[in-house]
């Protein structure tokens, strides 16, 4: 791991702010409520685009360590660069939090604030994500205060689904409270919690609907089968497919364009409650509403050309299997492997179609070249091994 070193640390920050404050709204019009912080903070912010922390330390001009997926570290020049500039704190997802909690704690008390995407992914439906208890315990033993900053329009800036495509139209962040040590010290988990949940809640499509700014860019549709594995009209599982602006079921014909606006309407622009698919409606199913958990075939989903890698610590991976990727009632299969999800610690997606996990023999990711829905996989799982719960993933 590269040395903890806050000054150097900060002077790359002061030396590069006004460039990346520029770039962010040429490129993203990132329009900041530029509102400096007290140090050390855990700062907690919604999560939509793979440029959040830099939008977020341009709102509050400090320096800060960012709570970074462990994934991103793997490239063997990028994450050794990554260290060295600003040493970001590693989490893997689909794994525990227990290490990156401990050395934010370590940072704050030797006096640097600390940056947290408190959904732990950036949300695929344009809805914060569950927001978890232990992100307030963090607070409130952390000794410095709580900033939460809320994003709006990332979504639709930047879709998770769309890769590294761009829609230029409006993006804000924001600071929203400031809460002293004292005033944690008076608080509960449980309501520290709620503040955060509050605070940094964003439904894109609500603010669309206030905003009505047009999001522009070219293949607005596509890839769009990453996020949405339901046909709407038919109910087929693993029928979309996307092309330029437009969205195909191949096993109904259903056909939609996607507007500037995130709508999918359809090709003749008609309008009436059985023609105009909203697309924040689409992304609303629930794993049980899908039928996944009630399916009477222990057979759920699959994808050909994928391959499994081991991971370890958070440069290394090795490929231990490929071929089809198989989700059953009760596990995953592929390359001759299997994992039951009973032995699971956890699942997670990391970017637009990458499936992790971890159990006992360590962490996995479920890769694959060609475009396809990892999501659908995670629903299964979700759907298994909670189902009296009603989840969004």
């Amino acid at each position: 791991m590269a040395e903890f070193n806050p000054r150097r640390h900060r002077f790359i920050w002061r030396l590069v702010y006004g460039p990346v404050r520029l770039y962010l709204r040429l490129r993203f019009n990132y329009q900041p409520r530029i509102r400096p912080i007290p140090t050390p903070s855990l700062i907690v912010s919604n999560h939509c685009t793979d440029w959040d922390p830099l939008m977020l330390g341009v709102t509050i001009r400090k320096q800060a360590y960012f709570i970074a997926s462990g994934h991103i570290f793997q490239h063997p020049l990028l994450g050794k660069l990554l260290l060295w500039l600003q040493a970001p704190i590693p989490r893997m997802k689909g794994g525990t939090a227990a290490d990156a909690a401990l050395t934010a704690l370590r940072r704050m008390r030797a006096g640097c604030s600390v940056a947290v995407f408190a959904e732990g992914n950036r949300t695929f439906t344009g809805m914060t994500g569950e927001i978890v208890e232990s992100t307030a315990k963090l607070a409130r033993i952390s000794g410095g205060c709580l900033v939460t900053h809320r994003f709006r329009g990332g979504y639709l800036t930047s879709p998770r689904w769309a890769g590294a495509d761009i829609r230029r139209g409006k993006m804000t962040g924001e600071v929203v409270r400031v809460l002293t040590p004292a005033q944690l010290r008076n608080m509960t988990p449980a309501e520290i919690a709620e503040v955060i949940r509050t605070d940094i809640f964003e439904d894109a499509f609500a603010t669309q609907q206030a905003w009505r700014v047009p999001y522009r860019g070219r293949r607005l549709a596509e890839h769009l089968e990453r996020a949405l594995y339901l046909c709407p009209q038919c109910r087929a599982i693993g029928t979309l497919r996307s092309k330029n602006d437009t969205l195909s079921c191949v096993s109904c014909g259903m056909t939609v364009v996607y507007t500037p606006f995130g709508e999918l309407v359809r090709p003749d622009g008609s309008d009436g409650s059985d023609t105009v698919l909203k697309l924040k409606a689409l992304f609303r199913y629930r794993a049980q509403s899908l039928g996944i958990a009630a399916f009477s075939s222990e057979y759920k989903a699959s994808d050909g050309g994928v391959t499994v890698y081991a991971l370890s610590g958070i440069r290394d991976k090795n490929a231990v299997g490929s071929g089809e990727m198989t989700a059953y009632r009760d596990r995953f299969e592929c390359g001759g492997l299997a994992f039951p999800f009973a032995a699971l610690h956890d699942a997670a997606l990391v970017g637009p179609q990458t499936l992790t996990l971890s159990n006992d023999e360590g962490y996995f990711s479920f890769e694959s070249d060609a475009v396809w829905c990892a999501r659908k996989y995670l629903a299964v799982y979700r759907a298994a091994v909670e189902p009296d719960r009603i989840l969004g993933v």
